[in-house]
């Protein structure tokens, strides 16, 4: 309500106050989020975010593992985008995968956020995990082509490239 009438501030601290007292609710972190980003405060949603994952992975069950997910994935992009921060990125991704290994979209930003900070062996890692969990054959081999141009490029392991180069 206070956030309606143009008193945001009024809100968040109400809020606040909330997390205090309940620190593992979900709905409270939520909106603490929520607000943050509203505001441009980045730092304290991606904060407000991690908190909000680690309610729903306490609370357990296949619904609050997929809001954990939702929520370490938001977190990712935020930490890559609007605060630069592209290690804390691939640490989000990486913990997506922790819950759910299979995750396209956390796969295809590790991979991004991997080359982009150089990191060869994690971007081989991301192309690797994502041609097991291709369905689509020309998708697998494509991610494993990409593999082993890692592996040859960035690497220097020929002899594995050409492993990868006949698996794709």
């Amino acid at each position: 309500l206070e956030e309606r009438l143009g008193r945001s501030d009024a809100a968040i601290a109400a809020l606040e106050r909330g997390r205090a007292s309940a620190p593992g609710d979900p709905l409270v972190l939520s909106e603490v989020a929520r607000l943050r980003e509203a505001r441009g405060a980045w730092a304290d949603a991606a904060d407000a975010l991690e908190a909000l994952a680690d309610a729903h992975v306490a609370l357990g069950g296949a619904g609050h593992v997929q809001e954990a997910v939702v929520a370490r994935l938001r977190r990712a992009e935020l930490e890559e985008i609007q605060l630069g921060r592209v290690h804390q990125a691939i640490a989000c991704c990486r913990g997506v995968l922790e819950l759910d290994p299979g995750n396209r979209a956390a796969l295809s930003a590790l991979g991004r956020l991997c080359a982009r900070a150089g990191d060869w062996e994690g971007l081989l890692a991301a192309f690797e995990a994502e041609a097991r969990v291709a369905r689509d054959p020309r998708e697998r081999a494509h991610r494993t082509f990409k593999a082993g141009e890692v592996l040859e490029e960035r690497l220097a392991r020929t002899d594995d490239a050409i492993r990868a180069y006949r698996a794709a």
